[in-house]
């Protein structure tokens, strides 16, 4: 079953919905848009579900 942007929008809520520092939600997002760029590099999957998620604002 391949990862969509709606799944990757779900993580996003997910770890915000778990109050973690904004810092940290970040950074997981990021590390997750690198796995799949990857992935697409790759040529593994054609989209990267990750591309458009926007990051928290850091205060």
């Amino acid at each position: 079953m391949p990862v969509c942007h709606a799944d990757a929008d779900s993580f996003l809520q997910w770890l915000v919905g778990r109050k973690l520092a904004p810092t940290t939600v970040n950074k997981r997002i990021q590390v997750a848009r690198s796995f799949f760029s990857k992935m697409k590099r790759r040529k593994l999957i054609e989209d990267n579900p990750f591309d458009g998620v926007g990051m928290l604002p850091i205060f």
